[in-house]
């Protein structure tokens, strides 16, 4: 699949300007990480569904839930109804500062954490962690502008941005790191496309 593809109009019908240019650029994004081997995905504070829709058209072995809250179910349904994959995902209800559903083999969280400072992200992470197991194979995906050498600049421009969100905040690297070892994962790989950064974490 490629980032450029066109896409016809009746993908359209049921999204705005904004989710059709973010699901294209998530579609950029999807070619960083190999989903193959694995049989089922949650997105956790996925909204609508516009990422998972991406995943679950270009694996279509995949099932797919979305994690989300009460007030998102019938829009991201009737999202998910509009690009056909309704009958291979499930979305559920819940807070993923509460828990998280188990026994899946690919977690991923997408541009969330930085909404939350420390101890908010080490509550989500934790909960992944809880709803992970003993599941050794399984992996955590975490989707975010990362703050490296290179972008520091406008990392710091954006970090200013979020941060007038109460506790928001863009992270260094190390600062996942530490977050996801303190937290029962080890940083496994870190994959970079376009200007995100996908840091794949293994449980420990």
């Amino acid at each position: 699949m490629s980032c450029q593809k066109a896409h016809d109009k009746a993908e359209h019908k049921f999204e705005s300007p904004v989710v059709i240019f973010f699901r294209q650029a998530w579609n950029c994004t999807l070619e960083g990480f190999e989903f193959g081997k694995y049989k089922a995905v949650v997105d956790i504070g996925g909204g609508v569904g516009t990422l998972l829709v991406s995943i679950l058209k270009a694996h279509p072995h995949l099932k797919g839930y979305l994690f989300e809250i009460e007030s998102l179910k019938e829009s991201a349904e009737n999202y998910l109804r509009s690009h056909d994959v309704l009958g291979r995902s499930e979305i559920v209800v819940g807070d993923f500062f509460e828990s998280i559903l188990g026994g899946l083999d690919l977690y991923l969280i997408k541009n969330s954490l930085w909404n939350w400072d420390d101890q908010r992200c080490s509550i989500i992470i934790q909960k992944v962690r809880d709803a992970i197991g003993e599941d050794i194979n399984a992996r955590f995906l975490i989707i975010e502008y990362v703050i490296e050498r290179d972008n520091a600049e406008w990392s710091t421009l954006y970090d200013l941005q979020i941060l007038n969100m109460p506790g928001g905040r863009a992270r260094t690297r190390a600062e996942y790191t530490e977050l996801l070892n303190r937290n029962g994962f080890a940083l496994e790989e870190v994959l970079y496309v376009q200007d995100q950064t996908i840091l794949v974490a293994a449980p420990i």
